[in-house]
């Protein structure tokens, strides 16, 4: 009797052994398969998240496009129409399902890098901030850019300097064939190239800026920074604009820098910059002598 007991009980725990290993087991299943489904869902969550914000993104870029359109018909319309000012006043607009910034500024009322003296380039670099220090080394290295010749300024930079810098290029030596360029001249920081690229240019080709038509840092460059002259100016250019556009007579024909910003209802934002030329030939009213996109920027849950 006792042999047969304990073949019970050796089957009885044998039996809840087995039954503890298949419930482990199970166990084990359902934490792998919850996994598996856990990762799926968030790959599907991820990629319908960058689905869905490049689909914004794109929305956003083809809104940006349509506000550089409308900023080159404004300069298309017939005379005596009521056309945007020209001196980089914001124009905002709904369109679609977002809101459009556009921003047009006559090359004229810029800093010329090709043809702006000395003192205009230093003048414009105090204006968006740069120290005294460093002005008089942008400015030398800008000038031995431009110029044909090997010769090192003072405090500018030649061939010699880029290799020393390993730069990786050599300053052209000529003038500059667009205002993105700049980015390029030794000892231009990518913070002060961000703060300048706005009112310089290469297509005005005049050493002066018309003041009449300069955005207010290029005023105060100007006016050596007297803000009580720049309001003046300001505000009396504000009236003459009105009485212009009253009598239709604003100016078309031109070179023209736009500068867009479209964001959506729900945040997306694109950015871009374009140099268009007006002209009075009816087959080719326009034409874009540059094209920079920015970066588009998400709203801050789905970047």
């Amino acid at each position: 009797m006792t042999r047969d007991w304990n073949a019970a009980v050796g089957a009885e725990m044998g039996l809840r052994y087995e039954r503890g290993v298949a419930l482990v087991t199970v166990l084990w299943l359902l934490v792998l398969l919850s996994t598996i489904a856990g990762s799926y869902a968030y790959a599907v969550r991820t990629e319908y998240s960058v689905a869905r914000n490049n689909l914004q993104a794109g929305k956003a870029r083809v809104l940006a496009e349509a506000g550089l359109n409308r900023g080159i018909v404004e300069r298309l319309l017939p005379p005596g129409a009521d056309r945007w000012s020209i001196d980089g006043t914001a124009h905002r607009f709904r369109f679609g399902a977002g809101t459009i910034t556009v921003r047009t500024q006559s090359a004229t009322g810029l800093v010329d890098l090709n043809a702006a003296p000395p003192a205009m380039l230093g003048n414009i670099l105090r204006a968006v901030g740069v120290a005294a220090e460093r002005r008089d080394a942008l400015v030398d290295a800008i000038l031995d850019w431009r110029d044909g010749d090997d010769l090192r300024r003072l405090n500018g930079a030649e061939a010699r300097d880029y290799r020393f810098a390993d730069a990786g290029y050599l300053p052209a030596n000529r003038p500059f064939e667009y205002p993105g360029e700049l980015a390029l001249v030794l000892g231009m920081q990518p913070q002060i190239y961000r703060r300048l690229r706005p009112f310089v240019t290469v297509y005005s080709r005049r050493a002066q800026v018309d003041r009449n038509l300069a955005p207010r840092t290029v005023l105060l460059a100007l006016l050596d920074g007297n803000v009580d002259a720049v309001e003046e100016v300001l505000a009396t250019r504000a009236e003459r604009a009105a009485s212009a556009r009253q009598a239709g007579q604003v100016g078309a024909a031109g070179i023209y820098h736009v500068n867009v910003e479209a964001t959506l209802d729900d945040g997306t934002t694109a950015t871009l910059a374009a140099v268009v030329s007006i002209n009075s030939e009816p087959e080719a009213p326009y034409s874009v002598l540059d094209w920079r996109e920015g970066e588009t920027s998400q709203r801050a849950e789905d970047a």
